[in-house]
């Protein structure tokens, strides 16, 4: 077929518009594909569609894993908040009770007369107070020249006593107080350990969970405490980071000093006990000291010319002379080799000389 040199013209410019309209739809297409590229290794990177030879279940499987793992990462974060909230929690309850125990001591203090408290929670320095003070009131009411009554004292009909006996008996309660805490803090002569306090069964915990708790993360430590139940005598036993031979040697110890803490709970029962008893005989006294000091059947005068006050100046040893207790020097001796339960321990790792120790002591017996 023959074209005419003006329809040649014509046709040029039809192939010359062609060829530029299919040229840019060939770009428009490779713009698209780069744009489909960017979007699949997007979402690609973030695990949202099948990579080049994964399976359907594949991609679904590697979805479900970062979810599991985002969640289990949720409850860890979950639980250091929940036992840095607890920790907090148990500061405060501490800080309330020592905030009480400072407070009701203040009372007392200021009470007593003692508003800067120097000296008050000393058992020796408070007794020591006492004695003086019953000597100050009997040495008031004296003259100085006789030992008799001062008569120019207004006698108030044995009432003379009333004000500093009970100053005295207050100072007496805060005395009583403090020698008990100083005997139960005190029991025993080395430092206390914190797990001594919730521990009421032999220690029972195995090697692996001791062996776990060392290797795991801090990030993971509040949940694998939580679900293990771990005590505070397990993360005692952990901080040592005992080889299963160290930790059964540690158990065995353990076991003996459970046996020990038992014998300390009832000491402690005791005491307590003892201290109810010292305060309800002191109550009966100072009642029925009362009725002698506030009913005036007898003067200021006879009381402190009689023998009853002339006691008081005198020094005695109530601890013989009243109650006939004797002390005499005693050594206590323990045969670890003879122990049921560190018996055997003792003789495979002490020398000889080791194995039997001693505690000396003043033995208090009653005299008949």
């Amino acid at each position: 077929m023959f074209f005419s040199d003006q329809e040649k013209d014509v046709c040029g410019d039809l192939f010359s518009f062609t060829g530029i309209f299919g040229q840019n739809e060939e770009i428009l297409k490779a713009k698209e594909n780069r744009e489909d590229t960017f979007e699949n290794k997007l979402e690609e990177m973030h695990g949202l569609i099948e990579r080049p030879g994964d399976s359907e279940e594949g991609c679904r499987k590697a979805i479900k894993e970062k979810r599991e793992r985002g969640r289990i990462n949720s409850k860890v974060s979950r639980q250091r908040k929940k036992q840095y909230v607890r920790e907090l929690e148990e500061q405060v309850e501490e800080l309330k009770k020592e905030n009480l125990r400072l407070a009701s001591l203040l009372v007392k203090y200021k009470e007593n007369g003692e508003e800067k408290g120097i000296g008050m929670t000393d058992p020796s320095k408070i007794a020591i107070e006492i004695n003086t003070g019953i000597k100050k009131v009997v040495a008031d009411s004296l003259n100085n020249k006789s030992n008799q009554h001062n008569d120019m004292l207004p006698d108030k009909g044995g009432k003379f006593w009333i004000t500093p006996v009970e100053k005295l008996r207050k100072k007496f309660s805060i005395f009583l107080d403090e020698i008990f805490k100083l005997i139960i803090n005190n029991l025993y002569p080395n430092p206390r350990v914190k797990y001594w306090k919730n521990w009421n069964k032999e220690y029972s915990t195995d090697y692996d969970i001791i062996k776990k708790l060392n290797n795991c993360s801090k990030y993971k430590m509040p949940e694998f405490i939580e679900k293990h139940n771990i005590s505070e005598l397990d993360e005692f036993v952990a901080s040592l980071k005992p080889t299963k031979k160290q930790f059964n040697f540690v158990k065995v110890i353990l076991t003996k000093e459970f046996e020990i803490k038992q014998k300390y709970s009832e000491i402690v029962k005791i005491l307590c006990k003892v201290k109810t008893m010292i305060q309800e005989a002191c109550c009966e006294m100072y009642s029925v000291s009362n009725i002698s000091l506030r009913s005036g059947i007898f003067s200021d005068k006879t009381l402190i010319n009689s023998r009853f006050a002339q006691g008081f100046l005198k020094e005695d040893d109530a601890f013989l002379n009243i109650w006939n207790v004797q002390s005499e020097p005693q050594t206590y001796k323990k045969d670890l080799g003879k122990d049921k339960i560190v018996g055997r321990l003792a003789k495979s790792l002490l020398p000889k000389s080791d194995i039997i120790c001693s505690f000396d002591f003043l033995n208090f017996s009653i005299k008949d």
